[in-house]
């Protein structure tokens, strides 16, 4: 079976694929490129998604996937972003230069190489940061994009940063929101600035400040950090209540002050925010079985579960063996969305949930849908590496 066979017959449909570790090694890479120009979308899409398989040719595969990562086909750009994850760090230095580049496709494509990969790289520190200092908004708001996943990275631009927060475009300042969140503590020159978001700013860019808010109140003993965050807890729009929720929980028991206000929302059924609001109670120095008896309480709800899930995988190893259970009964949910969180979460728990294994190997193998399939098997291989 050739590989553009065995990737259709595993999709099924072209609207879901995703790189398959099963699919043969041996393919002749020009065969791969030349298929990336087919216009049959499932041989062009199976194609894309190999060129992460090429770790020997990555001068020829990476800028051809960044690419397609900034084009407007959303099958291509699914594709091209595993192909980028499965090619790692070690794509990066052969997609620098695109940064400087005078085309918006290739500049844009490195940026979400950059992102995507994340973490302090350093390998083109100096072309994003190009990009912050440049007059253009279009460019600084791609070099912000891929900053907000890069931990201190920006740290030596940072009062470029502080600049672009008051900027006219509430994109660009969202994303600078986003980096000062990266920054965590380091970010606390800019914590007025944040503070005068928080309160003036668009409801998304309201909502990141609080997130950085929040990073900052990791160390700082500033009160207007608790202050505001506390405050928003209050507000009409549900948004605003769950990025306060984020900053709180990041802050820890030095929130734990504004725990009342947190067990409110957690145990008010009228309100959209209870699995939000388990999680951060928990992470401010709540009771863990108060949490689980939420958390568990929505199990069924269709508006919940998914959400459950997704505040059980933040939770980790932390996570309670009814939770465990939990997670592994959500696996044969006919609901693929909630397969694919069950999994995330499974695979987030560590030691604790090697009873899952035999679970996942099933859906690895026979769920119906690849995405589900391919995180099963990923799942598989983290909580193998803490056996």
């Amino acid at each position: 079976m050739s590989y553009i066979t065995g990737m259709i017959v595993a999709l099924g449909t072209v609207a879901s694929v995703l790189f398959l570790s099963f699919v043969e090694p041996d393919v002749d890479l020009n065969q791969v490129l030349e298929d990336c120009k087919s216009k049959d979308d499932s041989i062009r899409i199976a194609a894309i998604a190999k060129l992460g398989d090429y770790p020997d040719s990555l001068s020829e595969t990476a800028p051809m996937a960044c690419r397609y990562s900034a084009g407007v086909n959303d099958k291509e750009r699914n594709a091209a972003e595993i192909a980028i994850q499965n090619m790692g760090a070690e794509m990066l230095p052969h997609v620098v230069a695109m940064l400087s580049s005078d085309q918006s496709l290739d500049v844009n494509g490195a940026c979400n190489a950059f992102g995507l990969i994340g973490g302090e790289t350093q390998v083109g520190d100096e072309g994003l940061f190009a990009l912050v200092q440049s007059e253009d908004y279009r460019k600084n708001f791609l070099g912000l994009k891929a900053l907000q996943s890069m931990g201190n990275t920006a740290l030596p631009i940072i009062d470029r940063v502080q600049e672009l927060l008051h900027h006219k475009e509430f994109n660009v300042q969202l994303r600078a929101c986003n980096v000062m969140a990266a920054l965590g503590p380091n970010a606390e020159p800019a914590l007025d600035d944040l503070l005068e978001l928080a309160e003036k700013g668009n409801l998304s860019v309201r909502s990141s400040a609080m997130i950085a808010i929040g990073s900052i109140g990791t160390v700082s003993d500033d009160p207007r950090i608790l202050e505001s965050l506390s405050s928003k807890l209050d507000q009409f729009k549900a948004m605003e209540k769950e990025r306060a929720l984020l900053g709180l929980a990041m802050m820890g028991e030095r929130a734990k002050s504004v725990l009342p206000k947190v067990e409110s929302l957690m145990n008010d059924r009228t309100k959209s925010l209870m699995p939000e609001a388990a999680y951060a109670f928990v992470q401010m120095g709540g009771e863990l079985g108060e949490a689980e008896a939420v958390l568990l309480s929505l199990k069924d709800d269709f508006t919940y579960q998914n959400r459950v899930l997704v505040q059980i995988e933040k939770l980790g190893q932390n996570a309670t063996a009814p939770m465990i259970d939990l997670a592994i009964e959500k696996l044969e949910s006919t609901e693929p969305s909630v397969r694919e969180a069950a999994v995330f979460a499974l695979a987030k728990m560590g030691s604790r949930a090697q009873k899952a294994l035999p679970e996942l190997r099933k859906v690895a193998a026979k769920d119906e849908d690849i995405l589900v399939r391919q995180s099963a098997s990923d799942a598989i291989k983290a909580l193998k590496q803490n056996e």
